[in-house]
């Protein structure tokens, strides 16, 4: 009778252990599971004070400057050089379009990056170039109107589209090969109300002003982009 007592409550802790291990399994599943889309899990040991594992809220979107606003001027164009009479008829000109500051400055502390759609003839006609300098250069013999898209560090504001005719002669008769054609447009983005992470670094590296003011003073443009709560003035 004791022997089988004892064979019962061995039966009975073996049972409890069992059903311990699996609960214990289950939660370290349960832990190891992907949080819901959209929220992170803390991995430092610091979540919610407790040293282990928590979920974090996604961060509260970044906050505009109210009443602020800030003009970056740019140039967009094209240089092209006559390559002499030894080149061959479909190759009679080395051209570069491209997309930079006024006098030549790093644009890459605003713009993201810049799409280039050339004309269908060429070989991968769209050039995505994601860090200064921003231009593309190619061969060829003939003008073509090419069109550009200018994506902004802040992924909210709206990309920028312009054309551009990339010219290849001047009018001169015969060209020369040191003398390049250059055909540019000046132009100013201004973000009104921007955003408070890229307000202070477009602050340091471009003319900026109030809204009411940014349309009175400054320089004058060929056209002016503006980004916000302005209208786009061209």
């Amino acid at each position: 009778m004791r022997a089988h007592r004892n064979a019962e409550r061995d039966a009975l802790a073996q049972s409890a252990h069992k059903e311990a291990l699996l609960h214990a399994r289950k939660k370290t599943k349960m832990a190891d599971a992907p949080p819901p889309a959209g929220v992170k899990r803390e991995r430092d040991g610091a979540a919610k004070g407790k040293g282990g594992k928590g979920i974090v809220a996604p961060a509260a979107p970044a906050k505009r400057v109210k009443d602020a606003a800030v003009c970056c001027p740019l140039v967009y164009g094209s240089l092209a050089f006559w390559l002499g009479r030894k080149a061959d008829e479909f190759h009679t000109h080395k051209w570069t379009l491209f997309v930079r500051g006024p006098h030549g400055e790093d644009l890459g502390y605003f713009v993201e990056k810049v799409v280039f759609k050339l004309h269908p003839s060429f070989a991968q006609p769209v050039r995505e170039v994601t860090k200064p300098p921003f231009e593309v250069s190619e061969k060829g013999w003939g003008e073509f109107e090419c069109h550009i898209r200018i994506h902004f560090k802040d992924p909210t504001e709206k990309p920028v589209e312009v054309s551009h005719i990339v010219k290849l002669y001047d009018g001169t008769t015969p060209q020369a090969a040191n003398q390049p054609v250059v055909s540019e447009v000046y132009d100013e983005v201004v973000f009104t109300d921007p955003r408070e992470p890229c307000y202070p670094v477009w602050k340091s590296n471009a003319v900026t002003g109030t809204t009411s003011r940014r349309w009175r003073g400054g320089a004058t443009p060929s056209s002016r982009r503006s980004h916000g709560n302005v209208g786009r003035r061209n």
